[in-house]
């Protein structure tokens, strides 16, 4: 179909002439999109899709109808009518447009359907495809985890859960900054902090600061230079928050247009537990019910946006704080099993020492692998710890920043 059409179709958000759409795999995207959340996408959003600029269209809408009555809805429909006029003789005319109806809707369901895809005419393509989807991944800062899986790719869902108060949310930060620091436009939906305090956690983590300090309100040195530092910083981290939605709880649908609005490249929601269904609907809780719907929804937002989603979710209360979380502790654990690529749990084993679990691992031979950390989070160190030599080696990195003088009396 041409381009220029699609434009003009986009622009003019006229959903009712949805039939005029050809059978091209670019119509059936728009098709899938406008079924799955009630809207037609927008032109940048196919852009994104499908790597392309839509040219600018002069005609107006009714040459851009008419090209389209051309098309196979039509071809197929029209004979129809003159099978309805011969039936209308025989049958009730509420028989006969029953029989009309049910017919163009078997018309419009095989337009909508896929014609299927051969295993072996396009097997040519196949390396190249693994190539070019392999290339585009992105380390989150989390090391051990980089080097067995190479970090995210435009198709993963990656889940951090843990029980309350073990730091998830201070973690998914610290991801998103190291995503961020890549040149990345991040989005960052936060249920409970509000942008000031994430803002401090950002800074600990990509200057060293004490979050102490900074949420105390205290000078602390070289601040000033990091400032200036941040006039190169070439990524974007951008916050979502109830306040920005009239005081209401994102629902998947919010995710989407903010994703879109602000051209993101990485979302991390902090955390599911923290969104509604409907802009009606009140807080999720841990209903497994209604958590198990959000993650549907949002796992098709993800897939037709094509990038990469870090999401918390906390344990049920089951999982105790006490030892490693499993699979089987989250609520609703087949949707969120089935839909993530990635699963890791955390849990403190003391003040200083965390413990990341990979709970489930779809594109690599992962599960079942634990890591111990050193981890700081006031001043935004988390250390791999293997043996040791190097968990004493952390604790003295540690403890000296902790003795520098980041505070000016």
């Amino acid at each position: 179909m041409d381009l220029g059409l699609i434009k003009s179709f986009l622009e003019l958000r006229k959903p009712e002439e949805l039939h005029y759409l050809d059978n091209s795999k670019e119509s059936h995207w728009i098709r899938h999109h406008y079924d799955n959340y009630g809207a037609l996408p927008l032109p940048a959003t196919f852009e994104k899709e499908f790597e392309c600029v839509l040219p600018d269209f002069c005609e107006d809408w009714e040459y851009y109808k008419q090209n389209l009555i051309d098309e196979d809805y039509i071809k197929k429909a029209a004979p129809l009518l003159e099978e309805f006029n011969a039936k209308a003789t025989k049958l009730t005319p509420k028989e006969a447009l029953v029989w009309l109806r049910d017919e163009l809707a078997a018309v419009e369901s095989k337009q909508k359907l896929g014609m299927g895809t051969s295993i072996i005419n396009t097997m040519p393509s196949l390396i190249e495809h693994f190539k070019v989807k392999s290339g585009v991944r992105y380390p989150i800062g989390i090391k051990p985890f980089d080097d067995v899986s190479g970090g995210v790719g435009s198709d993963d869902i990656l889940i951090l859960t843990a029980r309350p108060g073990q730091g998830k949310s201070m973690l998914a930060t610290f991801v998103a900054s190291n995503l961020s620091a890549l040149g990345l436009r991040v989005g960052f939906y936060s249920s409970e902090m509000n942008y000031q305090a994430i803002q401090a956690r950002f800074a600990s983590f990509t200057g060293g600061f004490s979050n102490f300090a900074i949420t105390r309100g205290r000078d602390v040195k070289n601040w000033e230079d990091y400032i200036d530092s941040l006039q190169d910083w070439q990524g974007e981290f951008i916050v979502l928050m109830p306040r920005d939605l009239g005081g209401r709880f994102a629902t998947p649908q919010d995710i989407q247009a903010f994703i879109v609005a602000k051209n993101i490249d990485v979302m991390v929601i902090d955390q599911i537990n923290g969104m509604s269904l409907t802009h009606k609907g009140s807080r999720s809780s841990n209903d497994w019910t209604v958590l198990a719907d959000l993650q549907m929804k949002l796992t098709e937002i993800q897939k037709s946006l094509g990038i990469p989603f870090i999401e918390v979710l906390q344990l049920n209360r089951e999982a105790s704080k006490d030892t490693e979380p499993d699979l089987s502790n989250i609520a609703g654990a087949d949707r969120f099993g089935a839909d993530a690529s990635v699963v890791l749990g955390l849990w403190r084993k003391a003040k200083d020492i965390a413990m990341l679990k990979v709970l489930k691992s779809r594109d690599f031979g992962g599960e079942g692998l634990k890591w111990e950390f050193t981890v700081d989070f006031d001043k935004g160190k988390i250390l791999p710890r293997t043996n040791s030599v190097s968990a004493v080696k952390n604790a003295i990195q540690i403890n000296q920043s902790k003795t520098d003088d980041d505070i000016l009396d």
